[in-house]
């Protein structure tokens, strides 16, 4: 049984895009491993039902307090809760259109409250647990064309990645409960390329630190800045090593085996990640399934970058954890716990 990130596609800018404000470069120091910059500290097993597998993970977070994870699949269209030693304790919901049921579950997420918010792709709607498990509410996403992220605020609003129409180039926004559009963060204003292809792979992600968030683009090696209030963004190239640009494919691709090879031959930002003063972007090669994490570049809290060769999969970085795949293709999930290595 194939356990495999698969996260939902958006169309954004392309390599080229910018956003205002300056535009400083950071070579990271290469040669650093793994042990000396993230400690694992735990590998927990999560023993989901026989009836319900995690096939394909498509988002994960943790609780702050007692550790309880939230797991999406975006297969079986379930979101699972899981306590901290891996036991299920219970299934949040099913595939489906209802209430409490996914198509496309992905980037479920814990709010203060203990409650659980839950984005789905195909039926374009945030559904809301109440910490017992029961449905509390919706919230539409109906006013973006794509959401790739979505986040919930202490003051009830949501931070989402998304695209809003072709010609508008913001690709971050807060939203309310009812999914109206409150305010547009981050402006990306070059969309070069229309290939169908490199359009399939394109997305945002954002990452939450203190009053800055944190995006990178599936299409380019940059992470930029954004006040959480709104203001000036920043734009920080990262001179990854080993960096390859996507590029359209040659014309005529149709088997998957012709497209997996094509997403071979570059990189992309899987993600960004953020917890305890650090900063995280793996990159990958391999269109498909994300791929493998080939490279990953990690801001330490006073601001230096430091260059990771094969690092392990982050899947998500919350309350002082980096949560990481132990094995993507094994039958039971693991996911072990790393926390940053301090002095």
């Amino acid at each position: 049984m194939r356990k495999l990130v698969l996260l939902p596609l958006a169309t954004i800018c392309f390599a080229g895009c910018d956003a205002a404000g300056p535009s400083p470069a950071s070579a990271p120091t290469p040669g650093a491993s793994v042990r000396g910059v993230l400690e694992p500290v735990d590998t927990i097993a999560l023993r989901h039902s026989p009836g319900d597998p995690l096939i394909r993970l498509s988002g994960l977070d943790i609780r702050a307090g007692d550790g309880a994870m939230v797991v999406s699949d975006a297969s079986g269209g379930t979101v699972q809760l899981f306590a901290r030693d891996g036991r299920l304790l219970r299934l949040l919901g099913r595939k489906g259109s209802g209430p409490a049921e996914f198509q496309i579950p992905y980037s479920p997420r814990f709010d203060p409250d203990g409650r659980i918010h839950v984005p789905d792709a195909r039926n374009t709607r945030i559904t809301v647990f109440s910490p017992d498990g029961t449905v509390s509410g919706h919230v539409p996403l109906t006013a973006f064309v794509r959401v790739t992220a979505a986040e919930p605020e202490p003051a009830g609003t949501y931070l989402v990645a998304a695209t809003r129409t072709e010609e508008d180039p913001h690709t971050l926004f807060r939203i309310d409960d009812r999914g109206r559009v409150l305010q547009p963060l981050l402006p990306l204003a070059d969309r070069a390329s229309e290939d169908p292809m490199l359009a399939g792979i394109r997305r945002a992600s954002f990452a939450v630190q203190g009053d800055s968030l944190y995006v990178a683009l599936t299409t380019a090696d940059s992470v930029w800045s954004v006040p959480r209030g709104g203001g000036q963004v920043q734009r920080l190239h990262l001179r990854v090593p080993g960096y390859t640009a996507p590029k359209p494919p040659r014309p005529g691709i149709m088997s998957m085996r012709e497209a997996a090879a094509w997403g071979r031959t570059f990189s992309m930002a899987a993600a960004v990640f953020a917890t305890d003063g650090a900063v995280a972007v793996p990159f990958v090669r391999g269109v498909l399934f994300e791929g493998d994490s080939t490279t990953l570049l990690f801001r330490q809290p006073g601001g230096s970058w430091i260059s990771i060769a094969d690092p392990p999969i982050i899947v998500r970085a919350a309350n002082g954890y980096f949560a990481a795949l132990e094995d993507p293709y094994a039958d039971t999930l693991r996911i072990v716990l790393y926390r940053r290595r301090r002095g």
